[in-house]
């Protein structure tokens, strides 16, 4: 992928005409991973129309979705996907002051729940003094994350425990955040069908990893006899 050049002005009227909705909706939506391949050609796209604002809102949104999240490490949750001797994919830190406020400008209008999600946390880690609402904001477009096989194997599982270290980081300024995931992953596991595979166990898994719903531990293993 070719890059725009760093220093092409980020703006809210660019990030509205980029067409970022149009490139997402063109991805089989495989996670984080297909989402950044779509942009990337996005990225390319708009390089060849010499469309330079466009390139560099794109190239941003890329950059955010190369990340790998490894939701099991509190203090750098996201790590490059590739790391090749040339270099890297991108990183948290790498992002500018410049795209912190840019991103900080126009996240309130993503709808997408993976780059929503992505946006905020990444915010929350950069932007100081941290801000409640940038986390708050990340835990709910996790929560818009579905329950399902497909979507567990596909970065949902990694979503789901990214929200309930969020929650336990910021404690009861989640004003009841947590209590509601356990709720989304209890019906998960209340309606996963056999059909599902290994659902039903990687949701209970997950509760009893993190230490929730201790006082349902018979109603879940009552429901993994049946499922």
């Amino acid at each position: 992928m070719k890059r725009p050049p760093q220093d092409t002005p980020l703006t809210i009227e660019a990030f509205r005409a980029s067409g970022w909705k149009d490139a997402l909706l063109n991805t089989d939506r495989d996670g984080y991973s297909s989402m950044w391949t779509s942009l990337s050609r996005a990225v390319d796209n708009a390089m060849t129309a010499e469309d330079l604002p466009k390139a560099r809102v794109l190239c941003l949104l890329s950059d955010l979705c190369s990340m790998s999240l490894k939701a099991e490490t509190l203090d750098r949750p996201f790590v490059a996907r590739m790391a090749m001797q040339a270099g890297r994919t991108a990183l948290p830190e790498d992002l500018t002051e410049a795209d912190l406020v840019f991103l900080a400008e126009v996240f309130t209008e993503v709808d997408d729940a993976l780059l929503g999600a992505r946006i905020a946390d990444v915010l929350w880690l950069r932007v100081k003094p941290r801000k409640v609402e940038f986390v708050r904001a990340a835990i709910d477009a996790y929560r818009l994350v579905e329950v399902s096989a497909e979507s567990w194997v596909r970065g949902g599982r990694e979503c789901f425990r990214r929200a309930i270290t969020l929650c336990r980081q910021i404690r009861a300024g989640d004003e009841g955040r947590l209590g509601m995931i356990v709720s989304d992953l209890r019906n998960g596991l209340d309606s996963a069908a056999a059909s599902e595979g290994y659902l039903a166990l990687w949701i209970s898994q997950m509760l009893r990893e993190a230490g929730l719903a201790k006082e349902d531990a018979a109603a879940v293993a009552a429901r993994l006899e049946v499922v």
